[in-house]
């Protein structure tokens, strides 16, 4: 929470109210991209995601096939003669279905990895805003004071003018 805090004030809430005007020079796309660029859950759980999506590609084909081999100190006898050496190639063949029913598995893990990233974008997002309204409704309470300071300097200017050419009694 202070870390979105700290984004938020470091951007500001510039608005060219301060300067005159009512549009904000930071909007809120600027400061959502910021932080949603800067959080540390957010790049995480995308790269997560992005991983499960390029290991789901991977799984759908037949494993890597392995080849080996052998070589004997001593030679071994065996049905068609003597063997000092040997080269093996294997290669794993799945069940039928298990490629796609794990490429399935892979997708629908990496489908809920987005919807938790979708959430947590959704949760910052709002932690975000609210903190942005409530900076501002801050700032607008600042206006309304400062103003209300000027027309109550400005009264007791008047009130002290009535009362130094007596046309207005002690009580006002």
């Amino acid at each position: 929470m202070t870390v979105l805090f700290n984004i938020l004030f470091l951007l500001g809430f510039l608005t060219n109210n301060a300067f005159g005007g009512d549009e904000p020079l930071v909007g809120m796309k600027q400061i959502l991209t910021e932080v949603f660029s800067n959080n540390t859950e957010i790049k995480s759980l995308s790269a997560r995601h992005r991983s499960s999506l390029a290991k789901s590609r991977s799984v759908a084909y037949l494993p890597d096939p392995i080849l080996g081999g052998n070589y004997f100190l001593k030679p071994i006898e065996t049905k068609v003669g003597s063997q000092r050496a040997n080269i093996t190639l294997t290669q794993p063949i799945p069940w039928p279905a298990k490629l796609s029913t794990k490429e399935e598995q892979i997708k629908k893990r990496a489908d809920s990895l987005k919807s938790k990233l979708e959430a947590l974008k959704l949760r910052v997002s709002y932690q975000v805003k609210k903190l942005f309204f409530k900076g501002f409704l801050i700032q607008k309470r600042i206006e309304i004071i400062e103003t209300n300071k000027l027309f109550l300097a400005s009264l007791t200017k008047l009130a002290l003018a009535r009362v130094k050419v007596g046309k207005s009694g002690q009580q006002d």
